[in-house]
């Protein structure tokens, strides 16, 4: 099919373009798309400090955001992993609290 379409192609781009000068928003918006097409946000490194609790470092992605020096879509993304990263913390703090426990019972258990 786009073999087919590739020879009339110079036709149809006129067709498209009369019928946007004509008026037609479908024409004008297919051309529109395909020559300028939407601007995405452009993802930038960026680094935060190290040693910092969860909090303070969601907090700076929100104040690097609002200082425009990241797209909004990229600090989302960010808060996003931040809280996978403090469910990962909080697992592993009650799988360690958890073995605390275990480890007090069975010294208890072995005393008794």
């Amino acid at each position: 099919m786009r073999n087919q379409l590739e020879g009339h192609l110079p036709e149809v781009l006129e067709t498209i373009a009369l019928k946007a000068e004509l008026g037609d928003m479908t024409a004008a918006r297919l051309l529109l798309d395909r020559v300028f097409p939407a601007l995405r946000p452009v993802e930038v490194p960026v680094t935060f400090p190290t040693g910092n609790s969860l909090t303070d470092t969601g907090a700076a992605v929100l104040k690097t955001a609002g200082e425009g020096e990241i797209p909004a879509s990229q600090a989302a993304q960010l808060l996003t992993a931040l809280g996978a990263l403090a469910r990962v913390k909080e697992m592993d703090e009650l799988a360690e609290r958890l073995a605390r426990l275990e480890e007090q019972v069975g010294d208890v258990q072995k005393a008794g």
